[in-house]
């Protein structure tokens, strides 16, 4: 899939759908809550490096289940 012109948060939910990852499943490979995943990924919080551990873990989850 290429996602267009979304912000990588938009990206990261996509792919979570489109791999049935749930919140919880990414915030344990990320190392934190459910409830900052949300933050983060509502854009409610931006902290530094977020993207580049929310894609590692994204990517973890997603290379486990094939």
């Amino acid at each position: 899939y290429i996602y267009m012109n979304l912000s990588w948060q938009a990206e990261i939910w996509a792919q979570m759908r489109d791999n049935g990852i749930r919140r919880g499943d990414l915030a344990s490979a990320a190392g934190v809550t459910p409830e900052y995943v949300s933050m983060v990924l509502n854009q409610k919080r931006n902290p530094a490096g977020a993207e580049t551990r929310f894609r590692a873990a994204l990517q973890k989850l997603i290379d486990a289940k094939e």
